[in-house]
């Protein structure tokens, strides 16, 4: 007795004769997921650049703001200030 066959599979088909036999069908499947999966790495790193330069630049104003508050301090001084952190 034979094992039961699709109807959509031709008879003369390796896939009819062998069921075990998926080298291909490993490749393909890498092909198709591999590029999304990289797309969902890369996209998280550039996500977490963008959210640490928007701290990075927060730190900045706020530094500088803590400086200008100061009675003695000038322009150069709030410059140096935001730079530096």
């Amino acid at each position: 007795m034979s094992p039961f066959i699709p109807f959509f599979v031709r008879s003369g088909d390796k896939a009819a004769r062998r069921p075990g036999d998926r080298r291909g069908a490993t490749v393909v499947e890498m092909a198709v997921v591999m590029p999304v999966f990289f797309m969902l790495v890369f996209g998280l790193i550039e996500f977490s650049r963008a959210v640490m330069i928007q701290q990075t630049m927060t730190d900045a104003a706020r530094a500088g703001c803590r400086r200008a508050s100061l009675a003695s301090c000038n322009d150069s001084g709030v410059a140096e200030a935001a730079a530096r952190d």
